[in-house]
């Protein structure tokens, strides 16, 4: 009997990867692009490189951008970038066919798949903290709001932003200041009376994290300067106390 061996007379898509998978969290950042190596496993020039049309899996469709190519020829990469946008958390997945007219093996695909975590939620108890002091008396005592999280995973990050102030006073809060960075965290506000006028001056304290889907939250901050209240005068005559207004007919 007589083995023919007939050696490969076209070119070949090779993938590498043929599958990717992204992890994000719900409500933040996209994930970094990854590529994929198109190179030729046959003979001659793989060129003409065209991604088809992307097929989704159940749950959600459009969470991939247009896949780019560097080259239409092979060797080439193609960049995969996946989008969080609005999506739940939950796993998606995705094909996409990689096809060239010169090639017999073509299309072939590669399984990309997005991995959407619950995410980190700032909360504050209590979001409204509220301070007295005299006029041009001393500060009053520092509060404290706790920051806590009540969405998934770890609640990393925070920070204390730009403070916000409302017109008439600027710059009355002396400190605020986090004892972790770290959930569960304990911002601690301090006033200061200074020169301020009687009256009452609000702001806003903003805690931060990248990676809490609801980050800013802020502590609303309220204190009131209160002017001292007059001594009532009073008037005595022989014992008998009179009004401090008299009219004269």
């Amino acid at each position: 009997s007589v083995t023919a061996t007939f050696a490969a007379s076209a070119p070949a898509i090779a993938l590498s990867p043929a599958n990717l998978t992204f992890n994000a969290a719900a409500g933040g950042a996209n994930p970094a692009s990854q590529s994929v190596a198109v190179t030729n496993s046959g003979v001659g020039t793989l060129n003409g490189l065209s991604a088809g049309t992307i097929v989704y899996g159940p749950g959600a469709f459009g969470w991939l951008q247009t896949p780019t190519f560097n080259t239409f020829t092979a060797p080439a990469n193609l960049t995969l970038q996946a989008i969080v946008g609005a999506l739940a958390p939950g796993t998606y997945t995705a094909t996409i066919p990689i096809t060239s007219a010169v090639a017999p093996n073509s299309p072939q695909s590669i399984s990309v798949t997005l991995v959407v975590a619950a995410s980190p939620i700032i909360a504050l108890t209590p979001s409204f903290l509220t301070y007295s002091a005299p006029w041009l008396g001393g500060n009053p005592g520092s509060q404290s709001s706790t920051v806590t999280n009540s969405g998934s995973g770890t609640l990393t990050g925070l920070n204390v932003g730009t403070i916000s102030y409302r017109p008439g006073g600027f710059g009355w809060i002396q400190s605020a200041t986090l004892n972790s960075t770290t959930a569960a965290s304990l911002l601690t506000i301090q006033p200061a009376t200074g020169a301020l006028d009687p009256g009452v001056y609000t702001a806003l304290v903003p805690i931060q994290s990248a990676v809490a889907s609801n980050s800013p939250r802020s502590v609303s901050v309220t204190f009131s300067v209160v002017a001292p209240v007059p001594a009532s005068a009073k008037l005595f005559l022989d014992g008998v106390e009179y009004p401090t207004s008299i009219t004269f007919r």
